[in-house]
């Protein structure tokens, strides 16, 4: 009886290529593989849910050139987390939107959690790109920009902007903000669909009182930490701990409407 002949498309069906995913992705090896076949590769990206992007000035130029890929490589693709790095403050926005623009509406609205990283921003920079993003993204359902290094603004005009664009995701949930002395801001966001809310408070500047707490009903926990400037001296850190990590404490809510608020430190 003759052999019968296996090819690589036929191993390629019979394996569970999510869980593959997976493993490629925590070894740092899912692009490596990838380049073995197309018949691999296709499975590959039928199978990717999420991707971490790191996006460079020099990005723009080859965008604009069409020399990128798309996200529509990968149609389940539902989480992105971006690293954004070495640009001008006035190229923020188009930064911060580039990996989702020229799709389509369906693989925009596919993308249900985002996470940015980015270097220290001026007052007002970040606000001012916001309503774009969400125009872009409005199936966010989670929404992580504690990676974003800066103090958001105190201006009226600056805390609209982000109020409106996060009031426009109807689907968000679950909102991470990075530094922010602003109680209205969080009581208005706390107000919307957002069940559960992240913040940092820096310098003392603000606190939320027992009585604030209790008037953000629609939550289901809040996180708050407190950056390192409440000390106002370094006697606090342990001098074995690599100098550029973040100091910070953290307490947290769980927020219900029929009991008293506990905090709980982290």
């Amino acid at each position: 009886m003759a052999a019968r002949r296996c090819f690589l498309a036929d191993v390629v069906r019979q394996l569970d290529t999510d869980a593959l995913v997976v493993f490629l992705q925590r070894q740092h090896s899912l692009g490596d593989v990838r380049l073995v076949s197309k018949e691999l590769r296709d499975a590959l990206d039928a199978s990717v849910t999420s991707v971490r992007l790191t996006i460079e000035a020099e990005h723009l130029v080859q965008w604009e050139a069409g020399q990128l890929p798309t996200l529509e490589r990968w149609p389940r693709l539902s989480r992105v987390d971006t690293y954004l790095c070495h640009f001008k403050e006035h190229q923020f926005c188009d930064m911060l939107t580039l990996p989702f623009l020229r799709l389509s509406p369906d693989a925009r609205q596919r993308v249900t959690r985002l996470k940015v990283h980015c270097i220290p921003l001026s007052e007002g920079i970040f606000e001012a790109a916001m309503p774009h993003l969400a125009l872009l993204l409005p199936n966010l359902e989670e929404l992580d920009l504690s990676g974003v290094c800066l103090d958001l603004s105190t201006a009226e005009a600056a805390r609209r902007r982000l109020f409106d664009s996060v009031k426009a995701l109807s689907q968000l949930r679950a909102l991470k903000l990075p530094n922010c002395n602003d109680l209205l801001l969080i009581e208005e966001l706390a107000g919307g669909s957002i069940r559960h809310l992240a913040v940092s408070l820096n310098e003392g500047k603000a606190w939320l009182l027992p009585q604030q707490l209790l008037q953000l009903t629609q939550l289901q926990s809040l996180s708050i930490s407190f950056s390192s400037a409440l000390y106002g001296d370094d006697e606090h850190v342990d001098e074995d701990e690599d100098e550029h990590e973040d100091w910070t404490s953290a307490c947290s809510w769980a927020v219900d409407p029929a009991a008293p608020l506990v905090p709980v430190l982290q």
